[in-house]
């Protein structure tokens, strides 16, 4: 069943990249792996990301068809249960691509626009 709370969650989604971009700033490919904590806090993050798309349910494709749902969820459940075998290129290509930044744009019109 899908939230009854959509804006919270586009939120929580905008909020979730904005702060991937605050730990990556600056950051290139191999400071990223360099640094350990950086690439937990980012995990985390998209953990966020992928549990507020999971709440969304079908809301999320209808609103934005444009963006990959089901790779979305999905990332979530291989952090969480595939995490030994997550491939940290995998993981760098989506922070460094402009990926995270049209889902955090596209998200944050969504919240702004039913919070009035």
């Amino acid at each position: 069943m899908a939230t009854k709370r959509p804006a919270e969650r586009y939120r929580d989604i905008a909020s979730a990249c904005e702060s991937i971009f605050a730990y990556t700033k600056d950051y290139d490919e191999a400071r990223y792996f360099a640094d350990q904590k950086t690439q937990d806090a980012v995990e985390r993050q998209l953990l966020k990301i992928a549990e507020a798309a999971a709440k969304l349910g079908e809301t999320a494709p209808r609103d934005l068809p444009q963006h990959a749902w089901p790779a979305i969820r999905g990332l979530g459940n291989r952090l969480r249960h595939e995490y030994d075998s997550i491939d940290g290129d995998t993981i760098w290509n989506l922070i460094s691509s402009d990926t995270l930044k049209h889902l955090r744009d596209d998200c944050k019109k969504l919240y702004e626009s039913a919070s009035g």
